[in-house]
């Protein structure tokens, strides 16, 4: 077979069998490179086929391990897919792979246009994964944890290890995302914008400060906040919107792939408002929406998220904007149904859990027309909630068939400390109501991952503004809610991989920060 160059015959050749290749949803790199032939050809130096060897570069680049050292070793632990690539098993069953030697003198040794060919392979590779909305080889870095307890020096180096090869799939997702929006005479290009954009927002500063600090920690040109703004306004909402829906849609894929969602479990899902309090002239568009009197405003910017909160497992799932605009006039319910609709797209739910502002029959009716249990806590001006007599003797209480609007709910009142509250639920009790009745109570106490992860979101990843742009707080609140998707899977990996008790994470936002900003996602590839 004569090599491939990269003409314009054999370049539509090489892209034409990617994207085939990659439409029959492969789960691993070495899937896609083992349907490819780029030169068969027999090097009597290296006892291997040049091709292998190609692809092997190729897979280096894809998965950023730059050392030929690495790279061997990557194959070592890995013999299906050196199998993949085009390496063979020896006399004595072993696949046969090259050593750091062999690899770095092929490596030296090629021309010019075989080091294009690598080049333009492994980005047309990531295009048509990152167009698709794949991501691989998550499930396949998943393997059996080791039995024997690593040491502290150990666990540091594979958690910077993984935290790096992640944190490069992370930037990848972002950048794929941007869609080229600076142009070729740029003086930034769109990954200094993300960088300075990403650490802004793991550690809580201002566009204007933050700069100053990375400028003194990279060797790279970074932006000013001005410059960054003038970027970020460019966006328009609908633009942003896409963008983020397309990389939540990512990251479940990602979150699914390693094995911490699962479309056939049911899930327990909670909905909630988050404000971000706002101090200056009302803005128009209907972007200011009004709050509780409090922190000396009575305004705010507000979002809905929900979330997936089961025990084992804490995870955004969808967040939206409330806007209140005179030519769209979205409610609360419509909202509600929107991320209910969306995520049952995704994932089963077993019950939704909401604060009492959800309160309200429409959304009650949707939510039972959906077959989901949900618990919703009673408002404490209702009747049922503060009627003494329910209480007497035993401090539990169970009313069936309660309306709300026009639908019949279940109302646990519970007194407690002095104090009384309720619940409105459609989960059935049975003979045991009181302790049934305790154990709902108890059940929606999850909700309160939702108020935790909520305060890592505003303490440990949105960065600080005052800016009166709408497109730059709705770019800032996403943004927090993606990283903290990411920090919450790479933690979910490592406890995983590093066979660790708990959940506890291991890695925190500001060593997440560091390696995530150091890490160039597009090195080596371009």
């Amino acid at each position: 077979m004569k090599a491939l160059t990269l003409n314009a015959k054999d370049r539509h050749k090489i892209t034409a069998d990617i994207y085939k290749v990659t439409e029959l949803n492969p789960k691993r790199l070495s899937k896609i490179l083992r349907n490819l032939t780029l030169d068969d050809t027999i090097r009597k130096r290296y006892e291997v086929s040049k091709d292998a060897l190609l692809k092997l570069l190729i897979l280096g680049k894809l998965k950023g391990i730059k050392f030929d050292i690495k790279l061997v070793d990557y194959l070592k632990t890995r013999p299906d897919e050196a199998l993949d690539l085009g390496f063979y098993k020896g006399e004595n069953g072993n696949v046969k792979l090259p050593d750091r030697r062999t690899l770095g003198l092929f490596r030296k040794n090629l021309t010019k246009d075989e080091s294009a060919l690598v080049g333009f392979v492994a980005k047309t590779i990531e295009d048509a994964l990152y167009t698709k909305g794949t991501f691989l080889d998550l499930s396949c870095a998943r393997q059996e944890p080791e039995k024997e307890v690593l040491s502290k020096s150990a666990i540091y180096k594979a958690t910077q290890e993984k935290t790096k090869e992640l944190s490069r799939m992370i930037k990848k997702t972002l950048l794929k995302q941007l869609k080229d929006r600076t142009k070729y005479n740029s003086i930034y290009k769109d990954e200094e914008f993300l960088d300075l954009l990403i650490h802004i927002s793991l550690s809580q500063d201002f566009a204007k400060e933050g700069a100053k600090v990375l400028r003194t920690l990279k060797d790279s040109k970074v932006p000013v906040g001005a410059t960054l703004f003038y970027y970020l306004k460019k966006y328009s909402l609908e633009e942003v919107s896409n963008v983020f829906a397309k990389i939540f849609d990512i990251t479940f894929s990602m979150a699914e792939k390693a094995g911490l969602l699962s479309r056939m479990t049911k899930h327990t899902i909670a909905i909630d408002c988050h404000e971000w309090f706002y101090y200056g002239k009302q803005i128009e568009g209907g972007f200011v929406v009004g709050k509780k009197p409090g922190r000396g405003t009575l305004r705010c910017f507000k979002f809905i998220t929900l979330d997936i909160v089961d025990k084992e497992c804490r995870f955004t799932l969808l967040a939206l904007p409330v806007i209140k605009s005179k030519d769209e006039q979205v409610t609360q319910v419509d909202l509600v149904k929107r991320l209910i609709e969306r995520a049952l797209g995704k994932i089963k739910i077993w019950r939704v859990l909401m604060d009492r502002g959800f309160l309200g029959a429409d959304i009650i009716n949707f939510l039972k027309s959906k077959g989901l249990e949900f618990i919703i806590p009673a408002k404490s001006s209702n009747k049922a909630t503060v009627n003494s007599k329910l209480l007497e003797p035993n401090p539990v209480a169970v009313i069936k068939g309660e309306m709300m609007g026009n639908s019949r709910v279940n109302l646990i009142v519970i007194k407690e400390y002095g104090h009384r509250y309720g619940f409105f639920t459609n989960i059935e009790t049975g003979l045991d109501d009181d302790k049934m009745a305790m154990g709902i109570a108890d059940f929606y106490s999850r909700r309160w991952q939702i108020e935790t992860g909520y305060r890592v979101k505003k303490y440990a990843f949105r960065g600080k503004t005052t800016s009166r742009k709408y497109i730059i707080r709705y770019i800032y609140f996403m943004l927090s809610v993606v990283l903290y998707n990411f920090w919450i899977l790479i933690n979910g990996l490592l406890i995983f991989e590093l066979n660790l008790k708990g959940d506890k994470p291991i890695l925190s936002a500001k060593v997440f920060d560091a390696i995530l900003y150091k890490t160039r996602a597009l090195e080596d590839i371009t």
